[in-house]
């Protein structure tokens, strides 16, 4: 940036170089730019969201894991996937290719 210095007579043109701060350390860099790319409006936001997790985190122990188990075991059972599984367990439940499933 160029600073034009007057004296009596004369007019002198310097150059300054703006003083650039600089980081304490590697980590307080780190910190903010992990605050610059959060925003401060997820901050803020973080309460809330926390109410909607403890709620979550409870409902997947409660119903996720056991829901998850029993859409496995049949085919762990067969050896199958959960789709064909159904021939070997229960050879009435498999659709038959071209019929309409929705009466009319």
């Amino acid at each position: 940036m160029d600073i034009y210095i007057t004296f009596p007579g004369r007019m002198e043109k310097h150059r300054v170089e703006p003083y650039r701060g600089r980081w304490a350390s590697k980590r307080e860099y780190l910190l903010v730019i992990a605050g610059a790319v959060v925003g401060l409006g997820n901050v803020w936001r973080f309460p809330y969201l926390c109410a909607f997790l403890v709620p979550y985190g409870l409902l997947v122990v409660v119903w996720g894991i056991p829901q998850f188990l029993l859409e496995t075991s049949p085919g762990q059972y067969a050896q199958e996937g959960y789709v064909t599984c159904w021939r070997k367990l229960c050879p009435l439940a498999q659709v038959q290719p071209n019929t309409n499933l929705m009466p009319s």
